[in-house]
Order: C-alpha cells, then structure tokens, then sequence
C-alpha cells in the first residue's frame, strides 16, 4: 500500500508491506514505476497489478475479502463513541436550528431602534 509519508524519512514500514511517498506529484518516481501512477493511495497486488484510488481500493477489497463478523458491531461501538464525543464537545441539549428565535430578536430591537428615531 503506497501512502503519503507522515515523517521525513521517504519509505518505512516496508515489511509490512506500506511505503511512504513524497508528497511531490513529480518526486514519486518509484511509485510510478509500481503501480503505472502516480496517485495515492495506491494497492499494489501479489501478482503485480494496482489498484489505485481510495474507492477502487475499497471496491476491490469489499469484492476479494469478507467483512469479519465482528466488524457491525466494532462499527457501531464507534458511532456511539463518536456521538458521545460530539455531545461533548458541543455541551449543548438543543440541536443547532434554536438559533432562529434569537434573529427574530434582533430584528425587534432592530425595527424599535428606528420607531425611536
């Protein structure tokens, strides 16, 4: 799997079957020559072929390898922590549209301002 490198050393975690490329179109000669293109991210397969693009990675892999059974709930383990991080963040109760009433507002002091004038 090629990837764009997140330190400064051009290719690491080759055994694990990951090469960093540099971030530079022109500079990823290397991964030109393995998979005919120069985007990332890019698979490079046992028999030699690519598959390059995050969607068609997806695609290939969905097609070639079986979602493990315990990837539903690993998924939805993930939702309700992302939810609950979000609710966090945002220490509100009321979703964002109670913002509406407090432009009515402004539009009363608004046209009172200029009733006074």
């Amino acid at each position: 799997m090629f990837s764009s490198p997140t330190t400064a050393e051009p290719f690491s975690s080759r055994s694990a079957g990951i090469v960093s490329v540099p971030v530079e179109r022109e500079a990823r000669t290397a991964l030109r020559e393995a998979t005919g293109s120069d985007t990332i991210p890019a698979l490079r397969l046992e028999n030699g072929s690519a598959v390059v693009g995050e969607e068609n990675i997806l695609v290939y892999l969905s097609e070639h390898f079986a979602e493990p059974l315990e990837a539903e709930a690993h998924q939805q383990k993930a939702a309700t922590a992302r939810r609950r991080y979000l609710e966090e963040e945002c220490e509100c109760s009321q979703p964002a549209t109670h913002s509406a009433p407090e432009r009515r507002t402004r539009s009363k002091r608004s046209s009172s301002a200029s009733a006074r004038s």
